[in-house]
């Protein structure tokens, strides 16, 4: 069971990531830091799709809490 929820705090982690970098890239951007921003939104989108594939390998597993 400790595994499931390890899964599971993996994918929240990586989206909480991935939302944080999303506006830290904003704020840089807004400041006219403009390539700092850029290298944020490029991590951010990497973390994104990260999450993604880590919830859609628990979907295919069905390791997922409440099953």
């Amino acid at each position: 069971m400790k595994e499931k929820n390890n899964t599971v705090r993996k994918n929240q982690m990586a989206t909480l990531a991935a939302l944080l970098l999303f506006v830290a890239a904003t704020f840089q951007i807004a400041d006219d830091k403009t390539l700092l921003g850029v290298v944020f939104f490029a991590a951010a989108s990497c973390l994104s799709s990260l999450a993604g594939i880590y919830h859609e390998r628990e979907a295919r597993t069905g390791s997922g809490i409440g099953q």
